[in-house]
């Protein structure tokens, strides 16, 4: 059998699992994905806020132009 593209491959072959498949099997694990996701879609604005001012904070370093904050 050759490997698949796939990451979380399906039933059939060259078809990845479906969403309802995936959230069954992570149920098993005691993984609730929608609560998971609650919880990363909520620290995300943090996140990239901070990616943000650090790249304006860059980029003024290598083009000279002064960034206030």
């Amino acid at each position: 059998m050759a490997p698949s593209p796939w990451v979380f491959p399906g039933g059939r072959p060259g078809r990845p699992i479906s969403t309802t498949q995936l959230t069954q099997r992570l149920g098993q694990l005691g993984i609730r994905p929608s609560q998971a996701r609650s919880t990363a879609l909520f620290q995300l604005p943090t996140v990239a806020v901070e990616d943000v001012r650090r790249t304006l904070e860059d980029a003024g370093w290598f083009t000279g132009w002064e960034v206030r904050l």
